[in-house]
């Protein structure tokens, strides 16, 4: 379970460079456990919505949905799942009900520890449930992905499933 682009959203302004970072760096960490480990399942989670004061309103950094965008598409084309944070929070403008509603920090960008409960729990619940390949989104279930996989990249679901309760049972539970 891969998460990697959230860090460098507040930094950035230009689209090019997150489309650089996405093709580059981050296909390569991809490539690299997949020759590594070529029977490892690979689920890739996108960042989660983040928000910054622009013109005196709390929104939405305005790269989120292209980093967001970017990452779903080089899933896509590397045959691995990709989960978007960014959706599951609601989208375009979630954080800022994510704070209000005590779960995101002052700083419009961490979870509190009730919404790191919240989205774990959404995450869990992704990967536990069977639905068809929502090709709009690129969101394919764990056990949809073999018929557009190699047999070496094919998702274990009961693997996704295995490593995501532990995760859950560490982490979640004892918050």
């Amino acid at each position: 379970i891969l998460q990697f682009g959230g860090n460098m959203i507040p930094q950035t302004e230009n689209p090019s460079t997150i489309s650089g970072y996405v093709r580059s760096t981050l296909r390569q960490q991809v490539r690299y456990i997949r020759a590594c480990a070529p029977q490892a399942s690979i689920l890739f989670i996108g960042p989660s919505d983040m928000a910054t004061n622009i013109d005196g309103r709390m929104t939405t950094y305005p790269l989120v949905p292209y980093m967001d965008k970017m990452l779903r598409k080089m899933a896509a084309e590397e045959h691995i799942a990709y989960w978007s944070m960014y959706d599951a929070m609601g989208g375009y403008g979630s954080m800022v009900t994510w704070h209000d509603k005590g779960l995101a920090g002052s700083d419009y960008v961490h979870f509190t520890r009730s919404g790191a409960n919240n989205i774990g729990k959404k995450l869990y619940q992704w990967i536990n449930e069977a639905r068809p390949v929502d090709s709009r989104s690129m969101q394919a279930p764990i056990d949809s992905l073999s018929s557009t996989t190699s047999a070496t990249s094919n998702l274990q679901r009961s693997d996704l499933q295995r490593a995501t309760r532990a995760i859950y049972n560490e982490v979640i539970y004892k918050l």
